[in-house]
């Protein structure tokens, strides 16, 4: 999940205020899932969010190391294409 624009923040208001917001909105994100999940800065604007699942058609890892890993993978890859992350998910 990119937060689109903190470019323009950081730009016009300085890296400190950038910053607070990325905190911000990485407390929301956490208040948002309680204890289901946890949330992960991957890089400068992304997070991935991780749950436990009880129930699962397939699991793809089974540490959450390994899980931001191929988190960050994917990231990269849709970075770099025109894909949807739904396409890149179904590739792996």
């Amino acid at each position: 999940m990119p937060f689109i624009g903190i470019k323009a923040i950081n730009d016009n208001l300085g890296h400190k205020q950038g910053d607070d917001f990325l905190m911000a909105g990485a407390a929301f994100m956490q208040n948002s899932i309680n204890k289901d999940g946890t949330v992960f800065r991957t890089g400068g604007d992304e997070f991935v969010w991780l749950f436990e699942l009880k129930k699962a058609k397939y699991i793809e890892s089974k540490s959450q190391s390994e899980c931001l890993t191929m988190a960050d993978e994917r990231i990269y890859q849709h970075k770099n294409s025109k894909r949807t992350p739904r396409e890149l998910i179904t590739e792996s």
